[in-house]
């Protein structure tokens, strides 16, 4: 709300009092001038010290990498100091819980991904949630993923891959970075849609999987295309799919999944959170600057490397797609078992 300046009516009274008083009133007149701009905008000159952007994994990593990129396109485009604070542990949510807890100014806001969103479905110990806690701010990218198998296996297609689940369950394995990571939830939202079924090997992060399925340890991995595709070329993995609806840049031959499971279209997403109560014109204009951010060719060149897409999203478009990832990894997690909030 614009408050009218309290000038004129000051400026009135002047005129009909005497001497000192007259002098007085303008002397309050003019110390109120530059007052006026502030009380009608109180978010005028946002930002004007540091935003922290809390991080829940290491420093040096794929999500700590974006994050940095992230930071320092904004401080661009904002004219403005952006700093990257490190708060790993549990899924994300170490930070997550110090953001929710933080002034909804602006001044502080959590760079959030895809496995946040599932650890709200299967951390009872968790009770952060996106839309209560925190609210969207803007999308930052999109990180699809392939569904690769070992070359020993004696499939060429997604198709012959399912029927050879479907006779025999849970003959052969798939890794995953860990229990809840978006490379489980997203081979159970495919094994779910298709009847297909394996066992679950779960491995402390993607790094160690890598080696397992490249030797055959395991059979199936779901692994970003930057991980996968060097491999595929190499023909010492053989990549199936791709869980977007369209094909990736770095793996153009592989078709996506949707090809052959109608309607699968998901990827570990990024995205930036604030404190629940954040005024809607700080996250507006972070919206516009993030948005701004992501489609530099910088900042494209980063997520090149990392297997990644530009994504970008009204406040609105981001809020519909969290709730219904939030609501999709519910549907999972019931699914395999794990117990939900």
């Amino acid at each position: 709300m614009t408050l009218k300046s309290p000038l004129p009516t000051l400026a009135r009274l002047g005129r009909h009092l005497p001497g000192r008083r007259q002098l007085l009133g303008a002397a309050v007149a003019a110390a109120l001038v530059p007052m006026a701009p502030a009380m009608a905008d109180d978010h005028g000159n946002y930002p004007d010290k540091p935003v922290k952007i809390l991080v829940g994994f290491s420093a040096g990593g794929g999500v700590d990498s974006i994050a940095r990129a992230l930071a320092e396109q904004l401080a661009a485009e904002m004219d403005a100091s952006f700093v990257v604070e490190n708060r790993p542990g549990a899924a994300g949510t170490i930070a997550a819980d110090v953001a929710a807890k933080a002034n909804p100014d602006g001044y502080t806001l959590f760079f959030s991904e895809t496995a946040f969103l599932i650890a709200q479905s299967i951390m009872p110990t968790m009770k952060l949630r996106v839309g209560q806690d925190f609210v969207p701010v803007a999308s930052v990218a999109k990180l699809p993923l392939a569904l690769t198998v070992h070359p020993s296996m004696p499939v060429e297609t997604t198709t012959e891959l399912i029927e050879l689940l479907k006779e025999n369950p849970d003959k052969y394995s798939y890794g995953s970075a860990g229990v809840g990571t978006p490379h489980h939830f997203i081979f159970e939202m495919f094994a779910d849609k298709t009847g297909a079924s394996a066992t679950h090997v779960p491995y402390k992060g993607g790094t160690p999987m890598v080696p397992d399925i490249l030797e055959g340890r395991i059979d199936i991995a779901m692994l970003s295309t930057s991980v996968a595709a060097p491999h595929v070329k190499e023909g010492t993995l053989k990549a199936l799919g791709v869980t977007t609806a369209n094909p990736v840049s770095n793996m153009p031959d592989v078709p996506p999944l949707a090809d052959t499971v109608d309607g699968f279209d998901i990827a570990s997403s990024f995205f930036v959170l604030a404190p629940a109560g954040t005024p809607e014109a700080i996250v507006s204009q972070l919206n516009e600057a993030i948005s701004a951010a992501v489609q530099t060719p910088k900042f494209e060149q980063v997520l090149e490397m990392r297997g990644a897409m530009p994504a970008v999203s009204t406040v609105d478009e981001l809020n519909d797609e969290l709730t219904e990832e939030s609501a999709a990894w519910d549907a999972i997690a019931k699914n395999v078992g794990i117990e939900l909030n």
